[in-house]
């Protein structure tokens, strides 16, 4: 018992140690070169020192379209069961409407090839990875294995945490395009500390060229640690572009809706809606965490035109 404990240990070690010895560059086109299989090794120990340096991945569609020019969005998805959801299709045609390019980042493994040809459509790529790091490792795996995205128009995170958009995505990107920002989210909260929240975020071509969002992405680590990654990424996102002298900008101030030490999208989650959000929270209707009044919440969201059995049929699957 005790040598499967300690070689897990020392993996363990080796692979919090190793992204650290390495310089990003040459890690990043090292775990490219395992995967493409460049290197003079047989698969086993390419994946092996791949999953090492970074996490396991599989490229289920490859990115073959330019991305100069072009507003990218890189979706995390995570689902339990292995199924793109409805309302998760429902948001991945709204990008596509909105002239993005898609690039959609899975951290649990398809459940068929149906769930995978029901995303295909919608996608311009699709990652399959190990589920490690939460949505900020998911972008960084899209970023490591298609480092070009960093030359594109605009790049958007996003993430399969919010239902909606319940307004046209593509003029709330166009109104922050124009807007005097580096930088910009829907929402600001100040629980923690004020910060954009993450799960959709918009970087300008000024923020993309800065070296201050190319050293953010580049220390981004596969943490374990939720608290950490919210408090080192989400929250410490938009302190480290500031230092870089980049500017912030939200859709939905935290000022307007939110007050201290809260989020607006579960303290003022009408009021949020009501000022320009067009998502809604998933946490908030499975789990309340702050008590709110949610009897009303299927005619709220029906009056901004979003179909609330989208919601309904998810939220059954997890009761």
């Amino acid at each position: 018992m005790m040598l499967p404990r300690l070689k897990a240990r020392s993996e363990a070690l080796l692979r919090s140690a190793l992204p650290w010895m390495v310089p990003t560059h040459f890690r990043d086109q090292a775990v490219r070169q395992l995967h493409d299989g460049l290197l003079p090794l047989s698969l086993g120990p390419q994946r092996w020192l791949s999953r090492q340096l970074w996490c396991d991945y599989r490229v289920l569609i490859p990115l073959q379209q330019p991305v100069v020019g072009r507003q990218v969005c890189l979706f995390a998805m995570y689902d339990r069961d292995g199924i793109v959801d409805d309302y998760v299709l429902c948001y991945l045609s709204k990008i596509q409407a909105a002239g993005m390019l898609c690039v959609l980042v899975a951290t649990r493994p398809f459940a068929s090839k149906s769930e995978l040809k029901k995303a295909a459509p919608f996608c311009a790529a699709i990652i399959e990875r190990e589920n490690i790091g939460l949505d900020f490792g998911s972008w960084r795996t899209a970023l490591l294995i298609y480092p070009e995205l960093y030359h594109c128009q605009t790049l958007l995170f996003a993430n399969d945490s919010v239902y909606g958009p319940m307004r046209d995505l593509g003029g709330i990107t166009r109104k922050m395009l124009a807007a005097p920002c580096d930088f910009w989210g829907i929402t600001e909260s100040f629980e923690v500390y004020p910060h954009y929240q993450s799960y959709f975020l918009g970087f300008k071509r000024s923020a993309l060229d800065s070296q201050a969002f190319i050293r953010f992405q580049q220390r981004i680590a596969l943490l374990a640690d939720k608290r950490k990654i919210i408090d080192g990424y989400e929250v410490g996102l938009v302190a480290a572009l500031r230092r870089g002298g980049l500017w912030g900008q939200a859709l939905v101030p935290g000022h307007c809706v939110a007050g201290p030490q809260q989020n607006p999208t579960l303290h003022r989650w009408r009021e949020t809606l009501a000022a320009g959000s067009p998502f809604l929270k998933v946490q908030l209707l499975r789990e309340n965490p702050h008590q709110q009044q949610l009897s009303d919440w299927p005619a709220v969201v029906a009056s901004y035109g979003y179909d609330p059995a989208l919601i309904e049929r998810h939220l059954r699957r997890f009761r």
